[in-house]
């Protein structure tokens, strides 16, 4: 069988064009500053930083950070944005609802903007740039203004979801619940953070029954999970994550939460 082969002219040219193709390409990119990253100070050089959120132009409530390890684990965050080919041309975002970061140091503010659109997300630096931020960075931004916020806030819309689950299973799920409903788990999740003491938690997977509350923040598309359920000397507990720790629930609530179920 005949070898088909291409003159050796005729590669170096192509290979030359492809070159000369991928430079342009390079220039462009770097002289616009597509995929450059966010600028963002040292985490020492912050004084203090603000997370705000705010929906339909309302704030609805804001928390101060001092504490210098979780202000570096929100810069961290944050400088995985690269920017976009989108412009700012505007105060604040044109979206329905978005976080504020007010970054404060000694001698100027930063300010930024964090949100959802459509199915990206973005940060935005007012009339700067627009960089995009991986879905689960912005996830755990979210997670972190919720943690630091008052657990049981109405700033965020929120609504919850029952599940009774038999090794990590659901067997029944409630999600559309009463007025009160609403207020004993609200009660439960409570009483279980206010505890100071806590341990390790356990594998749901492995516990005979448990009962599941979702607290589902419909705002900015996160949630958080309480699992309630009962230890050895029929003790009631209550686990913050699948993976978190536990602290004893009152059993009064706990049996009311398993009532709930028996209706």
């Amino acid at each position: 069988m005949r070898r088909f082969r291409f003159p050796k002219a005729k590669v170096i040219k192509t290979a030359a064009i492809l070159l000369c193709l991928f430079g342009i390409l390079f220039v462009i990119i770097t002289s616009t500053g597509f995929y450059q990253r966010i600028i963002l100070p040292d985490s020492g050089d912050v004084k203090v930083l603000y997370l705000s959120f705010v929906k339909e132009g309302t704030d609805k409530g804001n928390v101060e950070v001092n504490d210098k390890q979780v202000i570096s684990n929100i810069l961290k965050l944050l400088a995985g944005a690269r920017k976009s080919l989108q412009s700012s041309v505007q105060d604040t975002p044109l979206t329905k609802s978005y976080f504020k970061i007010n970054i404060k140091m000694p001698s100027e503010n930063q300010i930024i903007y964090l949100y959802k659109y459509k199915n990206s997300y973005y940060l935005e630096e007012p009339y700067l740039a627009v960089y995009r931020i991986a879905k689960a960075d912005y996830k755990k931004l979210s997670a972190t203004y919720i943690s630091l916020a008052d657990p049981l806030t109405q700033a965020v819309e929120t609504r919850y979801e029952i599940n009774r689950m038999k090794y990590g299973k659901n067997n029944e799920t409630n999600d559309e619940l009463s007025k009160e409903e609403i207020e004993l788990v609200e009660a439960v999740i409570l009483n279980g953070l206010l505890k100071s003491a806590a341990w390790q938690g356990e594998d749901i997977t492995k516990i005979d029954e448990c009962y599941a509350i979702h607290k589902v923040f419909t705002d900015i598309d996160i949630k958080n999970s309480y699992y309630a359920y009962l230890i050895e000397d029929d003790i009631s507990v209550l686990q913050n994550g699948s993976n978190g720790y536990y602290s004893i629930l009152d059993r009064k609530l706990y049996d009311k939460l398993t009532e709930a179920f028996e209706k």
